[in-house]
């Protein structure tokens, strides 16, 4: 692998990574039973929201990094946005195995058979 394509399979992982944590934050049963009670929405609430609100931030500065890292590529850059998308995309792998480990949700073969059409069309738009 060159260092281009090193270079996007990190920051696609850094990405992967930083969004499944910050939806995983805001998806927990607890902090969204909070909204409805307000006996119950206190300052932990407040730091786990500002909290996915950072990796939510981080997550779109590595995207802009993504689709520049491709832009600035001269045998890419016409297809940079759809590139970029197609990266991002996979980190639906990272959110759907977070909300399976740290939220306990199941797994169905209707949502994995989903994942597996997104991948396929991720792949067929790089090629």
């Amino acid at each position: 692998m060159d260092n281009f394509g090193l270079k996007l399979t990190i920051l696609g992982v850094l990405y992967l990574l930083v969004t499944s944590a910050s939806m995983a934050l805001t998806g927990r049963n607890d902090l969204m039973a909070s909204f409805g009670n307000r006996d119950y929405f206190n300052w932990t609430v407040l730091i786990i929201i500002g909290l996915a609100m950072l990796l939510a931030l981080g997550s779109r500065i590595i995207y802009v990094v993504i689709n520049y890292t491709v832009f600035n590529n001269p045998n890419y850059n016409s297809n940079a946005a759809s590139i970029t998308a197609a990266i991002t995309a996979l980190s639906y792998l990272g959110v759907l195995g977070f909300n399976v480990i740290f939220l306990g949700e199941p797994l169905t073969s209707k949502i994995a058979l989903g994942f597996v059409f997104i991948v396929a069309g991720c792949f067929l738009c790089m090629s």
